[in-house]
């Protein structure tokens, strides 16, 4: 290996001058970078800002000042001046002294930091500018030298763009997996040899016609005691609404008739703290589904819906049908319903899984975003096996998903293994001595 020589940044990389106000004349009429995305990509929008700007020419660096490390650098190809604001910085570059392609692999990796942090005095904050980067004194190889490691880096990267997307597809299967295993299950599929060895626990006595009718007893002495609230009459199922063929001795139910729902409610403004007053406030979030509050979590003195230890949550809001059950007392808002069980002749495990299946088959509703109603979950039809078979059924799925998720676990650590791998490259590629 040919040697590599202390180098200062600024001897071959050069900080585009200028910076305007937004409605200055060199940049009012340009269009602007709205942002780098960590694959490298340049996104540009006919949209104005109020901070000031610099200008951007063809083959300019473009560097990201808060995700330079995660790969937010390009070289702009395009023929038209843009804009972007002083969080980003552009620069020029001597071709003969420097492969672009390089210098993006050494600020991708972990030596640019440790650089940062050894050579700017006080460390660095958040955002990387200029006067931080050009000061570097950094070791490089000759020009033919770092074309060659721009090479090999390039194979690698490819083999492992390979791997990734073989690792993206697993699980997608993995995803399909799941759910072909609860779409089994509640259409009695899983269930099938057990019913022909206990003929017995499905019939008579043990029939879910029967359950049926030990769970309306078991809600008339509620509504009786004032423990739930009494529903308005439900609708006879039709044979249009059947979307399967059920087993024989299972029934077709409407899911209000056998599980209380609770539609959650905002507390009143005052209530919210983040000091632990009261209970936390848990709801649906868009880019998540349903999560518990973490970290920086909002609580609630005051809250209007309570749900209970292994209450079944529902998110109402996008993402329709995303579900997740209590571990304990929550303030529930109304991105989120309750679905409750009150009887013992209904397993809430067999429910929820019922629930995963079908989450994204829920009719929706609304103008503005996409939401179910609780008359609309009240009136879901739902499959109905007797009490055994729910707990055999629960079983399996149980046992089914534990596989999974060690298959899961597999492909996640692969995955991991093949970005430590980039990661470890660079590092070995660019701490010469």
């Amino acid at each position: 290996m040919n040697k590599w020589n202390n180098v200062k940044i600024s001897d071959f990389l050069y900080k585009r001058e200028g910076v305007y106000k937004p409605n200055h004349q060199k940049v009012k009429n340009l269009k602007r970078l709205q942002k780098i995305d960590f694959a490298g990509n340049i996104h540009i929008v006919d949209k104005k800002s109020k901070t000031n700007m610099i200008i951007i020419k063809q083959g300019d660096l473009v560097i990201s000042g808060i995700n330079v490390s995660k790969g937010a650098l390009a070289v702009y190809e395009g023929k038209e001046d843009i804009t972007a604001t002083i969080h980003y910085s552009s620069y020029t570059f001597n071709k003969n002294k420097i492969s672009i392609d390089f210098l993006k692999n050494f600020l991708k990796s972990s030596k640019f930091i440790q650089l940062l942090k050894n050579q700017v005095k006080g460390g660095i904050k958040t955002e990387i500018k200029p006067k931080h980067i050009l000061p570097l004194e950094i070791k490089l190889p000759d020009k033919l030298e770092q074309e060659k490691i721009v090479h090999i880096l390039n194979n690698l990267e490819k083999n492992i763009t390979e791997l990734n997307n073989e690792v993206i597809g697993q699980q997608s299967l993995i995803k399909q997996l799941r759910q072909a295993i609860l779409q089994e299950a509640v259409e009695g599929k899983l269930t099938v040899d057990w019913r022909k060895k206990h003929t017995e626990l499905i019939s008579g006595e043990n029939s879910a016609e029967n359950l049926l009718k030990k769970i309306k007893i078991e809600k008339e002495q509620l509504i009786k005691e004032k423990k739930i609230k009494k529903q308005k009459s439900l609708l006879p199922i039709s044979e249009e609404e059947k979307s399967f063929k059920i087993p024989e001795g299972w029934i077709w139910i409407r899911v209000g008739e056998v599980i209380e729902i609770i539609m959650g409610q905002s507390p009143p403004g005052y209530s919210y703290n983040k000091k632990g007053v009261g209970l936390p406030f848990f709801q649906g979030k868009k880019e998540f589904g349903i999560i518990y509050p973490k970290g920086n979590s909002v609580w609630c003195h005051k809250p209007k819906r309570i749900s209970r230890k292994n209450d079944i949550l529902i998110s109402v809001r996008a993402p329709v049908g995303d579900i997740n059950l209590s571990d304990k007392e929550y303030s529930i808002g109304r991105g989120l319903s309750i679905i409750r069980n009150f009887s013992k002749n209904l397993l809430t495990w067999y429910t929820y899984f019922f629930l995963d299946a079908i989450k994204n088959q829920w009719d929706v509703k609304g103008s503005f975003f996409s939401a179910i109603t609780k008359e609309i979950i009240i009136n879901r039809i739902f499959p109905l096996p007797s009490i055994f078979e729910q707990q055999v059924i629960v079983n399996r799925i149980s046992n089914f998903m534990n596989i999974v998720d060690e298959l899961e676990k597999q492909v996640i650590e692969r995955k991991e293994q093949t970005t430590q791998l980039i990661h470890s490259v660079l590092r070995e590629t660019f701490e010469q001595k």
